[in-house]
């Protein structure tokens, strides 16, 4: 998958089994510093809606919840948050 930067991104796992997944960014740059803060967050037990949106802010990072809610309706997904 490509996904230029600035566009507007959505996956989630269409089944019951927990999923791994492996991102490759190029160039990691920007995007480097805040996936390792987000895993600490996550491995420190300390990751929720609230400290993701936090962390997102502080390096730019835009989450679009009115695009998130019409999915859950349009595809009947539950909501968990990738931190979960």
């Amino acid at each position: 998958m490509l996904r230029p930067a600035g566009v507007p991104l959505s996956m989630w796992n269409a089944t019951a089994e927990p999923l791994r997944f492996l991102e490759i960014t190029s160039p990691a740059t920007r995007f480097q510093e805040p996936v390792r803060r987000l895993s600490e967050l996550i491995d420190s037990g300390a990751a929720n809606a609230a400290t993701v949106a936090a962390l997102a802010e502080g390096y730019g990072l835009i989450f679009f919840p009115d695009r998130t809610e019409q999915l859950v309706a349009r595809l009947g997904l539950a909501v968990g948050g990738f931190w979960k």
